[in-house]
């Protein structure tokens, strides 16, 4: 049996969604810091339990890593995220005695954006083999994919089908 995930899921236990709206949390944030009015971005790409894969970008730089997951909150190093309604956040940098705020606001999705659109990656049980497999793009009923399979690179163009 061949398992494949993608990397963009979230795994978000019914009991945190039910309590904490954990979902409210995914998503691209925008804001300014309230002192210095320069930009800042958090991403939360996706939510594992007690983890998520995050993106923070701020005085022109992006750090990429796992955040930590507790409740209605996020931690990634010294700044903390959490929303209460899904649409604005509240961030918080501190270190020792210094602080800053932020307000946040979420993106729009990309509406045209496709499912399948990501990074996808798996291993087959039966063999311990490994495989990823990355759709770039989707127009209409052709995908711009990357694969890899037994240490094999492969790119094209394949055809978009439904699956019932």
């Amino acid at each position: 049996m061949t398992t494949i995930q993608g990397s963009t899921s979230s795994q978000i236990s019914p009991v945190d969604e039910r309590i904490y709206h954990q979902s409210n949390l995914l998503g691209d944030w925008k804001g300014a810091w309230t002192k210095s009015n320069q930009p800042v971005e958090f991403k939360v790409i996706n939510i594992r339990g007690t983890t998520a894969q995050v993106e923070y970008t701020h005085n022109g730089h992006t750090e990429r890593g796992i955040a930590d997951v507790s409740g209605a909150t996020i931690t990634f190093g010294d700044v903390t995220i959490g929303t209460k309604n899904g649409q604005v956040a509240a961030l918080e940098f501190s270190v020792g005695t210094a602080k800053s705020t932020a307000i946040l606001q979420k993106q729009a999705a990309d509406a045209d954006q496709n499912k399948l659109v990501g990074s996808w990656s798996g291993f087959s049980s039966a063999n311990g083999q490994s495989a990823f497999f990355q759709v770039v793009s989707v127009d209409g009923r052709d995908a711009q994919v990357t694969y890899t399979a037994n240490g094999t690179t492969q790119k094209g163009t394949g055809p978009r089908t439904r699956t019932r």
